[in-house]
C-alpha cells in the first residue's frame, strides 16, 4: 500500500510541478545552463521546451537593466544557498520585459557541494505597474500640495498686509 501511496504522491508533485502558475526552473551550478523548467516557465517567457534548455546561460534570460542587481543576487546566493523575494527583470523571446520575484535554493550533494539551483520566479509586472502609478500619484499629490502651501503663503501674507494697512489707517485716524 505504501508504494501505491509513493506513486500518487510522485503524480501529485509532477502534476504540481507542470501546472503551478509560478515559474519553476533548475540551473546547473558549474555550466549555469537550465536543466529542466514547468509549462509557466515556457509560457511567460515565449520559448519552446528545447529552446530554452538549448540557451548557453541562465543570464540570457535576464533583461539588461537587472545586471547589476543580478550579480549582486548571486554573490549572496553563493555565501548563502539560498534568497527569497529578490526582484529581478527577466527577458521574453520577444524582448519585452517581465518583472519577477525569484526565491531560490541551493540542491547540494552530501559533501555540501552545490549540484544545482531550484527557482521560483512570480511574475510581478502588474505589482510593478501598480507601484509605478502610485509614485505617479503621490509626486502629483505632492505638488498640489506645493501648490497649496505655496497659495496659502501668499494669501496669508496679503491678509496680512491688508491687515496692516487697516490698523496703521485706524491709529492715524485715532491720533488726528
Amino acid at each position: 500500500m505504501l508504494c501505491g501511496y509513493k506513486v500518487l504522491e510522485e503524480m501529485f508533485y509532477k502534476e504540481f510541478y507542470d501546472n503551478a502558475p509560478d515559474m519553476f526552473i533548475s540551473v546547473d551550478h558549474l555550466t549555469q545552463k537550465i536543466i529542466k523548467v514547468n509549462q509557466a516557465c515556457l509560457d511567460t517567457l515565449g520559448y519552446n521546451h528545447d529552446e530554452l534548455l538549448s540557451l548557453n546561460s541562465v543570464a540570457e534570460i535576464y533583461h539588461p537593466d537587472c545586471n547589476e542587481v543580478r550579480k549582486e543576487m548571486m554573490e549572496n546566493y553563493k555565501k548563502v544557498g539560498n534568497l527569497k523575494d529578490i526582484e529581478l527583470i527577466l527577458l521574453h523571446k520577444s524582448g519585452t520585459k517581465i518583472h519577477v520575484s525569484l526565491s531560490i535554493k541551493a540542491v547540494k550533494d552530501s559533501s555540501n557541494n552545490i549540484l544545482y539551483s531550484l527557482g521560483i520566479y512570480r511574475d510581478i509586472s502588474k505589482l510593478v505597474k501598480k507601484r509605478e502609478r502610485i509614485k505617479y500619484l503621490n509626486d502629483q499629490l505632492n505638488m498640489k500640495n506645493d501648490e497649496q502651501t505655496m497659495l496659502f503663503h501668499i494669501l496669508s501674507h496679503d491678509i496680512q498686509s491688508s491687515i496692516r494697512i487697516i490698523q496703521h489707517s485706524t491709529h492715524w485716524l485715532l491720533e488726528e
